[in-house]
C-alpha cells in the first residue's frame, strides 16, 4: 500500500479552505457543498516528492487519487523493457479509477514529475461515497470517456510542459548566456518566470504554485551539484536539460546519479558546441548511461540552435516527415525549398528510403543549393542501381549504392546530425519496422533504399532489413510518437501502380525481351511495386497523424526516371507554393 513507502501523509480534517480544492476536480464537479462534509473525512493528502513513483504496472488497485498540484507522469514499458513517458496527468485529474472499476492491476507505473500534492481516498469509503452521491458516478464515466478520446486524438499526442531545469553537468560548463537566451525565447513565447536564487527553496508550496499558475512557463536554473537547490528544482520539473560542456566531464557524479536513478525519464542531454563547427561531436557514453530518446547540439553563439531548443522545451518543434518514391523523391526538394523561403524551420526529420537521404541532407544542414546538387551528382549523373549481377540475392550488386552513402554522408553517426533524425528500414526478421535513431547514417540509409529482389538487404545483430517502404513508407506515426510538435509530411508514393498498354506473354524469354516497350511492366517496376504495395494501408493510417500534408503531382514520373530530377523538383516546388497561396496562415503553429 502506498502508505507503507514512508512518504508524508496528513489525515485533512474539514474545514473551509478544502472545499474549493474539491470542488475544483472535475470528479466532484456539481456536487452540493454539504457533500464535501461526507467526503473529506475520508480523504488523506498525500506529499509526493518529483521523482518518487506512485504506484507500478501490475499492482492491485486499493485506492483512488486526485492531483492536487504538481504533475504525475505516465509510464510504459516498450519492447527494450525502457519506461517511456506516455502522457501527463495534471492538477485535477484522478488516477486508479480504472482500477477500481475493472479490478484489473495498474496500466502503468505513475511517477511524479515534480513536487506533487494527492488527495487519496480507500476503495471501500469511495464505494459508499459513490451510493450516497450518485453524481459521482456520472462525472466519473465522463473522466473516463474523456481520457480514452484523449489517446485517439491528435492534438493530445504533442507533450506541452510548463516546469522546466537547465543544469549544467559541471561547474565548468558555461551556460548562463544559454539560459539568458533561452529566457529571452520563453518571453517571446508567453510570460516566463525564471527562479535560480538558493534563497528561493524555503518558500511553500503554495508560493510554487502560484507563479505556475501565473506564468505560461517557469525556468529553474540549478547548481551542477546535488545540493538542496539543485533537488528543489529537478522535484519541480516536468523536463530535465542537462548541459553537457565541450569539454570533458564526468558521468558518474553524484549529481548525473541522482539524475540517472530518479529523473532518468526526464533528462535530456544538451551537448554545446564550439560556435564554428560544421558538424556536432556527440559523447556517446552520455548516451549509453542516460538511454535519453532525445539529445541536442546547441551552439551557444548560434541563435537558431537555440531557437530550435526553446522549441523542443515548449512543445512547438516542427517534424517534417519524408515518404519514399524512388526518383519521385527529388519533388522533396521543391516542397522544401518553397518552405524555407516561407521561413520554416525543420526541428526534427525521419523519412523512408529516398526521403530518409533527403532528410539526411537536411540533419547535415546543407543548404538548398549544395541539397539538389549532392542529390543530382548521386544519383542523374551515377545511377546507383546499374551494376546487374547474377540475381541470386538481388539484380543489382549494390557496391555503387554503398559507395554512394559512404561518400555523400562520409563518416557521420545519426546521432551527429544536428537536428533529431530518424529513418525507418523492414525488419523481415522480426515482421516489423525498423527505426534507426543511432549508428552510421550510411549504413542506416542502406538498409533504408535496399528494395528486396533489387538490392541485396543488410544484416544487423541478426536481422535482415529491407526497404523500409515494405512496411511503412510513410513514418508520421513514429515522428508523432515523440509528441513535440506539429508535423509536416511530403508524400510522393503517388498513384504507384504498374500498367500494361497491351497484353504480354505470360512467360519471360528472349523473344518476349525484345517485344517490350518503355511502357510495359519491366522486372525493376514490377519488383518495386511488388516490394512496397503492403505499406498502403499503413500510409494512409500515418496521414492522420500530419498537420500540413503536401502531395507533389508526380504519378507521370517513374520510379527510376533519374533524368526528371529537374521536372520533380519544379513540381514540388509549384505544388508547395500553391497550398501556401490557398491556405492563409497555414503555418501559424
Amino acid at each position: 500500500m502506498f502508505g507503507r513507502r514512508k512518504l508524508s501523509k496528513h489525515l485533512l480534517p474539514w474545514h473551509e479552505e478544502i472545499a474549493p480544492r474539491l470542488a475544483d476536480i472535475p470528479l466532484f464537479d456539481g456536487l452540493k457543498p454539504r457533500a464535501f462534509e461526507d467526503i473529506t473525512p475520508h480523504i488523506e493528502w498525500i506529499t509526493l516528492p518529483g521523482g518518487r513513483t506512485l504506484m507500478h504496472e501490475g499492482e492491485i488497485g486499493d485506492a483512488l487519487y486526485l492531483v492536487a498540484t504538481g504533475a504525475l507522469g505516465v509510464l510504459v514499458s516498450d519492447e527494450d523493457g525502457r519506461q517511456e513517458i506516455l502522457t501527463k496527468i495534471t492538477a485535477g485529474g484522478t488516477v486508479g479509477e480504472m482500477s477500481l472499476i475493472t479490478d484489473e492491476p495498474r496500466s502503468a507505473t505513475l511517477v511524479a514529475l515534480r513536487d506533487t500534492e494527492l488527495f487519496r481516498i480507500e476503495e471501500d469509503p469511495f464505494n459508499d461515497l459513490k451510493k450516497k452521491h450518485p453524481q459521482i458516478i456520472e462525472n466519473l464515466l465522463g473522466v473516463v470517456a474523456r481520457r480514452l478520446a484523449e489517446t485517439t486524438r491528435r492534438e493530445d499526442t504533442v507533450h506541452k510542459v510548463k516546469n522546466f531545469c537547465i543544469i549544467p553537468a559541471a561547474a565548468s560548463v558555461p551556460c548562463t548566456d544559454l539560459v539568458n537566451q533561452i529566457e529571452e525565447e520563453l518571453k517571446r513565447r508567453g510570460s516566463a518566470a525564471y527562479l535560480c536564487r538558493d534563497e528561493q527553496r524555503t518558500e511553500s508550496s503554495d508560493w510554487f504554485r502560484r507563479i505556475e499558475k501565473n506564468h505560461d512557463f517557469v525556468l529553474y536554473h540549478a547548481h551542477p551539484r546535488a545540493d538542496a537547490w539543485t533537488r528543489l528544482c529537478l522535484r519541480q520539473a516536468d523536463r530535465i536539460f542537462l548541459l553537457i560542456g565541450k569539454t570533458a566531464q564526468s558521468h558518474k557524479s553524484r549529481l548525473t546519479q541522482l539524475l540517472m536513478n530518479r529523473y532518468r525519464n526526464q533528462v535530456e542531454l544538451v551537448f554545446l558546441q564550439r560556435d564554428e563547427a560544421e558538424m556536432p561531436q556527440t559523447r556517446k557514453r552520455w548516451l549509453d548511461e542516460f538511454k535519453s530518446r532525445h539529445h541536442h547540439h546547441v551552439r551557444i553563439g548560434n541563435k537558431r540552435d537555440i531557437q530550435r531548443l526553446t522549441r523542443h522545451i515548449t512543445g512547438d518543434a516542427v517534424g517534417l516527415v519524408l515518404g519514399g518514391g524512388g526518383a519521385r523523391g527529388f519533388a522533396h526538394l521543391g516542397v522544401i525549398r518553397a518552405l524555407r523561403e516561407k521561413g520554416i524551420h525543420f526541428d526534427m526529420l525521419g523519412g523512408t528510403s529516398m526521403g530518409a537521404i533527403v532528410a539526411a541532407g537536411l540533419g547535415c544542414e546543407w543548404k538548398d543549393d549544395e541539397l539538389e546538387e549532392r542529390m543530382r551528382e548521386a544519383f542523374v549523373k551515377m545511377d546507383p542501381l546499374n551494376d546487374y549481377t547474377v540475381p541470386r540475392i538481388a539484380l543489382i550488386r549494390g557496391r555503387k549504392v554503398t559507395a554512394l552513402l559512404k561518400e555523400t554522408f562520409g563518416d557521420r553517426s545519426i546521432e551527429d546530425l544536428w537536428r533529431h533524425y530518424f529513418c525507418v528500414s523492414s525488419d523481415l526478421t522480426a515482421g516489423k519496422t525498423a527505426v534507426h535513431r543511432r549508428g552510421e547514417l550510411w549504413r542506416a540509409l542502406r538498409a533504408s533504399v535496399a528494395i528486396p529482389g533489387i538490392l541485396p538487404p543488410v544484416a544487423r545483430n541478426g536481422h535482415v532489413l529491407v526497404d523500409g517502404a515494405v512496411m511503412n513508407n510513410f513514418p508520421a506515426d513514429i515522428m508523432a510518437e515523440f509528441g513535440r510538435g506539429p508535423i509536416i509530411g511530403i508524400d510522393v508514393e503517388g498513384n504507384h501502380t504498374v500498367t500494361a498498354e497491351r497484353n504480354t506473354a505470360e512467360e519471360s524469354n528472349w523473344r518476349t525481351m525484345d517485344a517490350l516497350k518503355p511502357t510495359d511492366p519491366g522486372i525493376i517496376n514490377v519488383l518495386m511495386r511488388a516490394g512496397t504495395v503492403n505499406s498502403e494501408a499503413q500510409s494512409k493510417q500515418s496521414r492522420q497523424h500530419v498537420d500540413i500534408y503536401f502531395v507533389p503531382p508526380v504519378d507521370n514520373i517513374g520510379i527510376r526516371d533519374w533524368t526528371a530530377f529537374d521536372q520533380a523538383i519544379e513540381a514540388g516546388y509549384e505544388h508547395a507554393q500553391g497550398v501556401i497561396e490557398r491556405v492563409p496562415g497555414l503555418f501559424e503553429f
